[in-house]
């Protein structure tokens, strides 16, 4: 089963770009609207900033149909967040809740996604900035 990884951008950047448009979502960010990027970037030009990455995704081989299409896949998802402001900390978290709502609601075929890491994380290109990264896999049901 392939899974298009542009499906899983623009579904997240929909699902913070709606949450930057909420009263809450406007005050703790500031009337910012995130930035959502498809890859691993240093160089964190808008805060905030949201980047996810597909870092895994094999075909099981006992999913494999007799026709060679591919039925079970392991897939993992990197997602960094990154803000700058005085108040970096609560805006990270807060991201972090909706990404966190938009992965473990994503129902893709019989699959399922769980968090496997959330957690700060120094970002040794610029101190100044708040970086927390999470791992989401996916849990066939």
């Amino acid at each position: 089963m392939l899974i298009e990884f542009p499906n899983i951008v623009k579904g997240l950047r929909k699902a913070i770009g709606d949450y930057s448009k909420t009263a809450v979502g406007k005050k703790v960010l500031a009337d910012r609207t995130p930035s959502v990027n498809d890859s691993y970037t240093n160089d964190i030009a808008k805060c905030p900033c949201v980047t996810v990455e597909e870092k895994v995704n094999v075909a099981l081989a006992k999913g494999r149909e007799i026709d060679n299409s591919e039925t079970l896949s392991r897939l993992m998802y990197e997602v960094n967040l990154y803000d700058n402001l005085s108040n970096k900390v609560e805006v990270c978290y807060k991201l972090a809740n909706v990404v966190n709502d938009y992965f473990m609601g994503l129902q893709i075929q019989n699959m399922r996604f769980v968090r496997i890491t959330c957690e700060p994380i120094a970002n040794t290109a610029n101190a100044n900035i708040y970086r927390i990264i999470m791992r989401f896999e996916n849990k066939n049901i």
